[in-house]
């Protein structure tokens, strides 16, 4: 990994450093989890909206960021299950192939830390698997975990209050049970119910868990205290729809752009006009 550089050592003032450390820190990174290689990159504080590097082939991909890197993980290649991790480089604006042998697509990752978990998915005969690895960056070694209960493929998943609640997903029946991994006694529980599934997205804000069908757009929300499921809506939007949260604050991807909620007058507002075809998703 680079070392870091002070603002002093490469002569740059400290108001501009903290401006582009901001600036960096507001980004989102918008990329194609299907057969388009787009990357796209939109910043909330200055509304910069740019194409990056398009990336090498990988379908049914899930996506994770690490400090500068953005790692695009088990995935399909000619319509199997792929070993292929493209990493993509913030500063260099550049891509690289790697290696992560899961055996699955359609999967759902969570990053805690300097580790990244990965949850389910399906194998090479598109059967929805209930497997677990946890993946170290700096160490570049995977490890198997403890199975989930529930076979899950696309899950919503959430970290919190150092517990990671894994809901949803697509299997052969419907599945809304939520099941709670303790990354410190490596075990799995039941944790209640929401009241959705299928091809989830999910994002935390504060307290709760905000979870859509990135088919159907079909929304619902999870409150881990509580361990509750609030009634399932639809939030109006068209296509294919992805979630994220930043400072606080839930942001939707679909068809025509992106768009955050006003809790406060329970409203959303679009903060970027724009089309984006393929399943896309965004993270920041």
């Amino acid at each position: 990994m680079a070392s870091e550089t002070s603002a002093v050592e490469t002569g740059i003032s400290k108001d501009f450093a903290e401006k582009l450390t901001l600036d960096t820190d507001s980004t989102f990174y918008i990329l194609s989890r299907c057969t388009k290689g787009y990357l796209y990159e939109f910043n909330i504080n200055t509304e910069s909206f740019i194409q990056s590097a398009s990336r090498p082939p990988l379908t049914r991909c899930a996506i994770a960021k690490y400090n500068n890197l953005i790692y695009v993980v088990a995935g399909q290649r000619e319509e199997k299950p792929s070993d292929a991790a493209l990493i993509y480089d913030i500063n260099k604006k550049s891509w690289t192939e790697h290696n992560i042998p899961i055996g699955n697509s359609f999967l759902t990752v969570c990053t805690v830390g300097d580790q990244m978990y990965l949850f389910g998915g399906i194998d090479s005969s598109e059967t929805p698997q209930n497997t677990c690895f946890r993946y170290d960056f700096e160490t570049d070694r995977l490890m198997k975990l403890a199975d989930m209960e529930k076979y899950r493929g696309q899950c919503a998943v959430a970290y919190y209050n150092s517990s990671i609640y894994v809901m949803g997903g697509f299997s052969c029946w419907f599945n809304n049970a939520v099941e709670r991994y303790d990354p410190r006694e490596g075990k799995w529980s039941r944790a209640g119910e929401i009241n959705g599934g299928g091809a989830c997205s999910s994002a935390l804000v504060k307290d709760t868990v905000h979870v859509i069908n990135t088919y159907t757009g079909k929304y619902c929300s999870f409150d881990p205290r509580s361990l509750r499921g609030a009634p399932e809506k639809y939030l109006g939007f068209e296509g294919k729809q992805w979630l994220a949260s930043m400072d606080n604050k839930l942001y939707l991807l679909h068809f025509g752009g992106i768009s955050v909620y006003d809790e406060a007058d329970d409203k959303w507002a679009n903060v970027l006009n724009y089309t984006f075809y393929k399943c896309p998703a965004f993270i920041c």
